[in-house]
């Protein structure tokens, strides 16, 4: 009876581990994901024919509100760059916050402050999403993971620069590569929107102002702190709770809310003045607090656009990934998340690598996507045009 015992105890102990870099096998991820998801990871298993690619393709492309993202060994758990970093620099005495904050620190300052001049000259008011979409664009540690709302392009990234040697082993997940998505219909998750959250953080502010101000009309009030550049800040030394970098995990989009015309921080901070007089002159209306904050919100959407040729090529956006925990995978912190915060799924399939030539670089090609659309050079464009 003990000898049976044991027996079923061993058999509820599973051999494999969230805490590697890698799967040791096509089994192993799939009881990761399946078995101990809890739910919130779906692993689809392998594709190996032409056929049951072209019907997983038709199926997925038809689909609208997907985000994908495509890794050329499915071995890799999902990590960033940042993460990546701190696992082979174990002896890194800065924290991943105060590593990015330096980063951007320095990109700011470099060639004489050349990229703020830049971002002047183009009419673009400098924000640390600008900073940190940049140095993801140039393969800087970061704590964003790249996505994109097309599935060619994660089907690019699946392939570009993959190893073409593979084993007749079926469970080696070095033989396949990996596409990955959320589906961003699903009801009722809380997934963040770190803009649309960072949005809504001025309108929570500009309310409280307002309703103290209807109490107290009279008293001095600093509306400085409400300023957009501290929301859309990395991390706010004057609020150590502050920025972004307080987030574990949420989505940047780029949202394109339409505005009649661009607003400038000026004008942002002449509109917050004009908000604190009309309040503390007693008329400030419940209607005339809603054009504030409808004004002041977009203004914050406007200015954390992610601005550069590969975003755009690439029809790209970021999930940002930031665990108290350096080194989890985004799939432990998914599955093991609290359960009051719903997530939507995380979705992964493995393609053979023997699909690439048959399949995946066809269909690309007919498309029209190549390194050359996926990374656009401007001066590989305008010299084609001049030399026709």
């Amino acid at each position: 009876m003990e000898d049976e015992l044991n027996i079923k105890v061993q058999q509820k102990v599973p051999n494999y581990t969230w805490g590697d870099r890698s799967y040791s096998s096509i089994d192993e991820k799939a009881n990761l994901w399946n078995d101990e998801g809890r739910g919130k990871l779906f692993y689809h298993g392998i594709i190996t024919t032409d056929g049951e690619f072209d019907a997983f393709y038709k199926t997925m492309v038809q689909r609208e509100k997907i985000i994908y993202r495509g890794i050329n060994n499915a071995k890799y758990k999902i990590f960033t760059s940042l993460q990546v970093h701190y696992l082979l620099n174990k002896y890194i005495n800065v924290s991943p916050q105060e590593y990015i904050t330096n980063e951007i620190s320095s990109l700011k300052k470099a060639h004489k402050g050349l990229f703020p001049r830049y971002f002047q000259s183009i009419g673009l008011d400098e924000t640390d999403f600008l900073y940190l979409s940049l140095m993801q664009h140039y393969r800087a540690k970061t704590p964003f993971l790249d996505f994109s709302r097309s599935l060619d392009s994660a089907l690019f990234f699946a392939y570009d620069a993959y190893d073409k040697s593979f084993c007749n082993n079926l469970q080696n997940p070095n033989n396949y590569v990996s596409v990955f998505w959320i589906d961003l219909n699903e009801k009722d998750f809380e997934f963040v929107d770190i803009i649309q959250l960072l949005s809504n953080s001025i309108e929570s502010a500009l309310r409280h102002i307002g309703e103290f101000l209807s109490k107290y009309p009279n008293t001095p009030l600093d509306t400085s702190n409400i300023a957009w550049e501290n929301y859309l800040m990395w991390y706010n030394p004057q609020n150590k709770d502050g920025g972004f970098s307080a987030f574990d995990l949420g989505i940047i989009l780029d949202h394109n809310i339409p505005l009649p015309r661009r607003f400038s921080a000026q004008e942002y901070n002449k509109a917050l003045v004009e908000f604190k007089n009309v309040a503390k002159g007693g008329l400030l209306t419940p209607q005339l607090l809603d054009q504030y904050i409808q004004l002041l919100s977009s203004i914050i959407m406007q200015n954390s656009r992610l601005t550069n040729l590969n975003i755009i090529a690439q029809d790209g956006c970021f999930v940002l990934y930031n665990p108290k925990e350096p080194f989890v995978p985004m799939e432990e912190y998914w599955a093991k998340c609290p359960t009051y915060v719903y997530l939507p799924k995380l979705h992964c399939v493995d393609i053979h690598k023997d699909l690439i030539p048959t399949s995946i670089l066809p269909l690309l090609t007919k498309n029209g996507i190549s390194n050359d659309t996926i990374y656009p050079i401007e001066k590989d464009i305008v010299s084609a045009i001049v030399t026709k």
